[in-house]
């Protein structure tokens, strides 16, 4: 008799669930082992930057495989940043939009010389330059072109920090100091950026968190890019929206984008918790980009939303978060008609891609595709354990 079946034998029963723990435990060590490898083969994958680069965006944080609602803190400050409007053409623009809001010279420090904005950048030609781009911007209003056709209320990025968490992941917390500001003030430093940028600036060339900060008159605006990952006709899909030619920016008019480009604003403060929530602001894009009613969004099925990455798009110098949203049902039968209040402005049409990677990458590649877009797409799929090759620029 063998010493196994001896021990089998004295045993008893004992010996079936001796052998139903031991199972238990190396299946949980085999299923441990196995995310241990995934998350470090994603992990290793966020990190190679080279295509990243060529994109002209920088990743300022990413979690793996996404943030913890508790890991970002998003706090509105009392700094404050407007550029007043011209007031000899500001009849102009109340023709075409009444509600125009109109704000005085403000600056963080709340004078209205903007000596101290210049002192922080170092660009000492700065006051001359923001004098000189209101009235570029402001002329832009006059004739609602370049998509300056309101000024509304929104938000920049006073400062953001990001340090490693306790967990056992060591994923990333990321605190985002908020400032209010309006759309003609954003339009205003884009342009001056540009200029900047033309005279290579080391602005255009930021690499770090720390430089970042030195230019923050210059993130006026946090925008969630987000896909929606959704069954289709064509099985597992992702949804692209094709921007209009009423959007902003002409170079950017009937290029491919995430499913939704949103920019925070003051109406997504929640009030019960005290923070500028991320969440409002995408949902706030399903409904005035995608047509998503408030009611409709209570019964269409949602399984998840998730925030994966802050980064600096350095073409515009604006700060996004990437975010993904899992949806159950068919594309065709739920979202991709809805009427909606900006999509006439935003959006030119929905389309789904299937999810396979032989054909997402012919898509970028045929396609004029925003270059957020392909870094937010990028980054979401690698959660996926789908790594696309994105298109050279010669290609």
């Amino acid at each position: 008799m063998g010493v196994l079946t001896y021990i089998k034998d004295y045993l008893g029963p004992i010996w079936d669930l001796l052998l139903i723990g031991v199972g238990a435990v190396f299946n949980k060590l085999y299923i441990y082992i196995k995310e241990f490898r995934r998350r470090k083969l994603v992990q290793r994958r966020l990190k190679q930057t080279t295509e990243l680069e060529e994109l002209n965006i920088l990743t300022l944080s990413s979690a793996n495989p996404c943030f913890e609602k508790s890991a970002i803190e998003t706090k509105l400050t009392d700094k404050e940043l407007y550029i007043s409007f011209p007031s000899e053409l500001l009849s102009k623009v109340k023709e075409n939009d009444p509600g125009f809001e109109v704000y005085t010279n403000h600056s963080f420090n709340g004078k209205d010389d903007f000596q101290d904005l210049a002192q922080r950048t170092e660009i000492s030609d700065l006051v001359e330059l923001i004098e000189k781009h209101r009235y570029i911007v402001a002329s832009h209003f006059v004739t609602m072109s370049e998509g300056c056709k309101f000024n509304r209320s929104k938000l920049g990025v006073y400062n953001f920090v990001s340090r490693k968490s306790s967990d056992e992941h060591e994923n990333p917390c990321v605190k985002l100091d908020l400032f209010k500001t309006d759309y003609f003030t954003h339009r205003v430093f884009r342009s001056i950026y540009n200029e900047l940028k033309e005279r290579n600036h080391p602005i255009s060339k930021v690499k770090t968190v720390d430089e970042l900060r030195k230019y923050n008159a210059f993130t006026t605006s946090l925008g969630i890019n987000a896909f929606i990952f959704m069954e289709s006709a064509q099985g597992e899909s992702i949804i692209f929206s094709r921007r209009s030619v009423n959007a902003a920016y002409s170079e950017n008019y009937l290029k491919y984008n995430s499913s939704i480009m949103e920019g925070v604003s003051l109406t997504d403060y929640d009030r019960n918790d005290n923070v500028v929530s991320l969440r409002l602001g995408l949902e706030k894009g399903l409904m005035e980009e995608l047509g998503v009613s408030t009611a409709y969004l209570t019964t269409l099925n949602i399984r998840d939303i998730e925030f994966c990455d802050f980064f600096l798009e350095r073409n515009y110098f604006e700060i996004g978060v990437t975010a993904s949203i899992e949806i159950s049902g068919v594309f065709e039968e739920t979202i991709k008609d809805l009427p909606a209040k900006d999509k006439e402005l935003e959006v030119d049409k929905l389309i789904a891609v299937q999810r396979r990677k032989k054909i997402i990458e012919e898509f970028i590649k045929n396609e004029n595709v925003y270059g957020q877009a392909m870094y937010t797409l990028k980054m979401l799929l690698a959660r996926k354990m789908i790594f696309i090759n994105l298109p050279k620029k010669d290609d």
